[in-house]
């Protein structure tokens, strides 16, 4: 099994620079991943160091909180697939799903669905599943199935949770929120497990559970453990 093409080996952090995605795309390429996944400042520069290669430039849309108007996040969809970024990572309206307004969130994802077919682009919706109970899970799921998204994901890897001494930590991608996730989606949706997961033995696990992608930023130790 090839399990580098699980991998969306990935550089996220606000303080990436063009030498580091440019280190990132050089390690994509020799260790032979589905895809790299950086922030859209930067989906010019991957589709110039990866257009004579079979690795998908993805990018995050909304990221992370999900939290700007639809046509802000329609439009940031656009630019980056005009940018050359070939899967879209799109961070669902978070506050609108613990809400539970499901018409705003089921226009969101039909939007953003209908938009990448249009470009015939990969379409990942983010659901921050640390945020959210097992009934808004689900719903997401059969919101996703319907609208025909190609993968959902768990997690933006910056779910920070406020600890009782102030402190943040996150959580990242649990294998039940997978287990769900794969249990209520249809079979034409996939499943991107990030965050968090930086141990071969995770990554192995994530897999089991039912992922199809793994976003990781520690793709060189996982796949050395292999």
């Amino acid at each position: 099994m090839n399990y580098a093409q699980y991998i969306d080996h990935s550089l996220l952090h606000p303080t990436a620079t063009s030498k580091d995605i440019t280190r990132l795309c050089n390690e994509a390429v020799q260790f032979e991943v589905a895809a790299v996944c950086i922030q859209p400042v930067f989906v010019s520069l991957a589709h110039s160091l990866l257009k004579n290669t079979e690795i998908s430039v993805a990018t995050v849309v909304g990221f992370p909180l999900g939290a700007c108007t639809q046509e802000i996040k329609y439009e940031e969809t656009k630019q980056c697939i005009q940018l050359g970024a070939n899967e879209i990572d799109a961070v669902v309206c978070i506050s609108k799903v613990i809400e539970e307004d499901w018409e705003y969130v089921t226009t969101e994802i039909n939007e953003l669905s209908t938009i990448c077919k249009q470009y015939n682009i990969c379409l990942k919706i983010i659901f921050e599943t640390t945020y959210l109970n097992e009934n808004q899970i689900i719903k997401l799921c059969e919101i996703c199935t319907k609208a025909s998204v190609n993968f959902v994901k768990t997690s933006t890897g910056f779910d920070f949770v406020k600890q009782e001494q102030g402190t943040y930590i996150t959580i990242g991608a649990q294998l039940q929120h997978i287990q769900l996730m794969r249990k209520h989606c249809g079979s034409n949706v996939q499943i991107k497990a990030s965050g968090g997961i930086r141990t071969t033995e995770y990554f192995l696990s994530c897999i089991q559970a039912g992922a199809n992608r793994i976003g990781t930023s520690a793709t060189k130790d996982i796949l050395k453990g292999l």
